[in-house]
């Protein structure tokens, strides 16, 4: 009937029964005579979910009648809501318009009158609506946060949307291209889905209003717009004067149509992103822009076709072949090869790494049949996996490109020494080593390289190493799972890989071996490139990375993205970290300032001012007056654990 979320809702079945058998005059019923009634029980006092069910469509008077069901998190009735909208639209099959063309909405308007019973149970009248008896009904509903009827009980936001045909039946045929929970891997559950409007939060409700018998021709189109705000080709202004460039989702989901179309058989129409090629989307990535009154303009080749002549051309095969074939290919290469890495230490303080690969079934490759197909490697040594100390310019690095990977291979693994490391004053440190590995590759294997070939990453690989006698210190993962990264970025997301012959980094992918803690290698304690003024340590980077600012509204705001706890001692084993250009502020205070800038305001003072009161921060200050004192913030006596969750709102 519709894309179902909650297991409430076979709650709502119950109570569906429940009422049948009081309209046909079972006993039991706490509701009047041919009203429907709820199990008994007083209405909800409290409403942290708002539950919106269709429990019955019916035609009165030639006019669609619906009965809402509104419930709480624990199935009791909610009484007194009323932000309650709802719209309605049907729905033409594809080649209705024209051949060619995809299905599409069309709105028919809203509900004139919406009464509550009292019960929980909200009666929904239509006026004016010109239903076709053919076609698939669409119920969009939706409350808005506030307070119920009373003034005082507080009801969040809830849309819900709904399938029938024209009888009430569940519809046979629907247009389901991507589901909610697609965009919900990226986007944060409940929060809005753009910053054109501040509310709406499922996939349905866009897909349902963008549609293109409302905005036939223009950028709102949804098939056409969600596609441009997902690539960089081309950007726009909404009225509100927020900017979509597409940078930051292309460079998410790489141009993988896979990304969001999921193969998934309670989707009717998943596959149409191959088979029922239109203008309207593809227009998105192939245009020419927009005129002042926001209708596309189409590249030559569109203007003189119709969506009937598309699929003459460009067919499944094809238009698969021009848009995943290369990173199908370059993530089956991918998976076929990996590195393992093993540390030791001498006596004098080096560190040799020895680099091994692997296949998919985990078996040892000779890494001499495969130094043809080497194109980057990359290890980087650090002391301190809590809190790594060496800066960008003094750790451990070593690069070598094409022919010169070779010269390393002994016993046919990858040989890496570090000399020092562990000498002199860091004889009791732990070293942490990462390693990066990339390949040519082409037709899904890897081969020589030469100008033609792609460059692939395969899984990297961390480890941690002391001399005898000296505890090797861990970096602690138990707040972040570095699964996690893989429901936006997927699992061959390789960090860093520029795809260039001679580029910046090799590229890292994350594993088992190697998680995204790992990179603290690099974006150690004292920053990056920028020493500091880039907010490099990986306490800030990850969150600054994330942000609403940076990530276009992708994933900030819901921390269980990324995070699996809030492990606040591991504060216990940071030293300070580098804030702003060679400035260094208190673990506590600039981790939370990747979020929570020190100037924005906080009352009648600063974040700034909030943390060197109230937490005992010192914040952009010289290494040496800030190290000392690192210990003696004051945060965790009101930011423990449990109030840092309260707070993100956030249920791990």
């Amino acid at each position: 009937m519709t894309h179902s979320k909650n297991a409430w809702r076979l709650t709502a079945l119950a109570a569906m029964m429940a009422t049948a058998l009081t309209g046909c005059g079972g006993s039991g019923s706490d509701g009047d005579a041919g009203q429907p009634g709820r199990p008994g029980g007083d209405p909800a006092a409290e409403i942290a979910q708002l539950n919106l069910e269709i429990t019955e469509v019916k035609q009165v008077d030639g006019q669609p009648q619906l009965t809402v069901l509104a419930t709480n998190e624990d199935d009791e009735s909610v009484v007194g809501l009323t932000e309650i909208k709802v719209y309605q639209y049907q729905l033409y099959p594809q080649g209705y318009s024209e051949s060619g063309s995809s299905a599409r909405w069309s709105m028919n308007g809203s509900a004139n009158d919406i009464a509550d019973n009292g019960n929980g149970y909200y009666t929904v009248s239509f006026a004016g609506i010109d239903q076709n008896t053919d076609l698939t009904q669409r119920y969009n509903v939706m409350s808005a946060a506030g307070t119920l009827a009373d003034g005082n009980t507080s009801v969040p936001r809830q849309e819900a949307t709904f399938d029938f045909d024209h009888a009430g039946n569940p519809a046979l045929y629907t247009k389901n291209v991507v589901s909610h929970d697609a965009c919900a891997a990226c986007h944060v559950e409940g929060e809005a889905l753009t910053r054109r409007h501040s509310s709406f939060a499922e996939v349905e409700t866009c897909v349902s209003c963008h549609n293109e018998t409302r905005m036939d021709g223009q950028r709102p189109s949804f098939q056409h717009m969600v596609h441009n705000i997902h690539n960089a080709n081309q950007s726009f202004t909404d009225k509100k004067g927020n900017e979509y460039t597409g940078v930051a989702a292309e460079h998410l989901i790489q141009n993988d149509c896979r990304s969001c179309h999921i193969a998934d058989d309670n989707l009717s129409e998943w596959g149409n992103w191959n088979r029922v090629p239109t203008k309207e989307t593809c227009s998105s990535c192939h245009n020419v822009g927009y005129d002042e009154d926001k209708h596309t303009l189409y590249t030559n080749h569109m203007t003189e076709q119709s969506n009937s002549d598309c699929a003459a051309c460009h067919t499944p095969a094809k238009i698969t072949a021009d848009h995943i074939s290369a990173k199908v290919l370059a993530d089956e290469a991918a998976d076929s090869l990996a590195t393992t890495l093993s540390l030791t230490t001498s006596a004098n303080g080096d560190v040799t790494a020895t680099i091994g690969l692997v296949d998919a079934s985990g078996a040892d490759v000779d890494a001499t049949e495969l130094s043809a197909s080497m194109d980057f490697l990359e290890v980087v040594g650090n002391l301190n996996p809590k809190a790594t100390q060496l800066s960008y310019e003094d750790k451990a690095k070593l690069e070598k490109h094409g022919n010169e990977i070779a010269e390393l291979i002994v016993d046919g693994d990858l040989v890496v020494q570090f000399d020092g490391l562990l000498s002199d004053g860091a004889a009791n440190e732990t070293a942490l080593v990462i390693a990066g590995l990339r390949l040519c590759a082409e037709g899904g294997a890897f081969v020589a390289c030469s100008d033609s070939t792609e460059y692939v990453s395969i899984d990297s690989a961390a480890g941690t190493v002391a001399m005898d006698g000296v505890t090797v210190q861990q970096r602690h993962y138990d707040s972040i799972d570095s699964s996690s990264c893989f429901n936006c970025h997927g699992d061959n997301f390789q960090v860093h890989n520029s795809g260039k012959e001679v580029s910046h980094h090799a590229g890292y992918t994350f594993n088992d071996n190697m998680q995204v803690g790992d990179c603290a290698a690099c974006h150690n304690t004292q920053g990056t490139y920028a020493s500091g003024a880039n907010q490099g340590a990986i306490e800030m980077k990850l969150h600054s990375a994330h942000s609403a600012a940076e990530a276009e509204f992708i994933v900030a705001g819901d921390c269980t993205k990324c995070h699996t706890s809030f492990n606040v001692d591991a504060f216990n084993s940071k030293t300070a970290l580098a804030t702003n250009f060679e400035l260094f502020s208190t673990p506590w205070a600039a981790t939370c300032s990747s979020c929570h800038s020190f100037e924005k305001a906080l009352g009648n003072i600063t974040v700034q001012e909030h943390m060197e009161g109230a937490g005992g921060a010192i914040i952009n200050q010289d290494f040496d007056t800030v190290e000392p004192a690192q210990h003696l913030e004051s945060c965790r006596n009101c930011h423990d654990a449990e109030k840092l969750t309260t707070a993100h709102n956030v249920k791990f």
